[in-house]
């Protein structure tokens, strides 16, 4: 067995930031691989566009595992690791919404910047699976992935948050436009590059 019996799966694996990444992990890179293999295969592309299409499947992948099936993971590997039900309850059609903006809670609460955090790869992969998609575009993009999450996560017992929308959607727009920016000086360096 994986764990002593006495201490809880639950407690080990999942009541943890990183706890809620890694179980999610597996399942992210194996849609983004079957992805590959059988969606894109085939497909006349460059390879480094399909490897960033990928990436950014495997991404998203996990951002759904860990945004609205996150219990049902747990218990997927509950099941995996100790061969017996997890007496874990599911609780559906919630209907919790909150559409009040609490900024002064931002920068003290640490689910605050984990959900700022969670989207930065969004701003990065989104363009480059994309190929080169504009700052805004990237940013609507991101922003309606949020909005679409947090509306169905009271459908699964969870909540509604509008600070979460407007932290993801902040998440992408830094990342994009850092990306962007970099993107645009590396290539006015290669152009100069190529005149001298």
């Amino acid at each position: 067995m994986l764990f002593p019996k006495n201490m809880t799966f639950q407690y080990f694996f999942f009541d943890t930031y990183p706890g809620y990444f890694l179980p999610s992990l597996p399942i992210a890179v194996l849609v983004g691989v079957l992805f590959w293999l059988i969606w894109l295969r085939k497909k006349e592309m460059p390879k480094a566009q399909k490897f960033w299409k990928s990436v950014f499947v495997c991404y998203f992948c996990g951002l759904l595992c860990m945004l609205l099936f996150i219990d049902f993971i747990g218990l997927l590997w509950y099941w995996i690791l100790y061969h017996s039900e997890s007496g874990m309850e599911f609780y559906f059609f919630e209907w919790n919404y909150d559409f009040r903006p609490n900024p002064e809670t931002y920068l003290r609460n640490p689910e605050r910047i984990v959900n700022f955090l969670m989207y930065l790869p969004f701003g990065v992969l989104y363009p480059l699976a994309t190929k080169g998609k504009s700052w805004m575009r990237t940013i609507v993009a991101g922003f309606l992935c949020s909005v679409i999450i947090e509306l169905l996560q009271p459908v699964i017992g969870r909540a509604f948050d509008i600070d979460d929308v407007i932290l993801n959607t902040a998440g992408v727009a830094v990342a994009a436009g850092v990306f962007i920016l970099v993107k645009n000086v590396l290539s006015r360096g290669k152009n100069c590059g190529d005149g001298e």
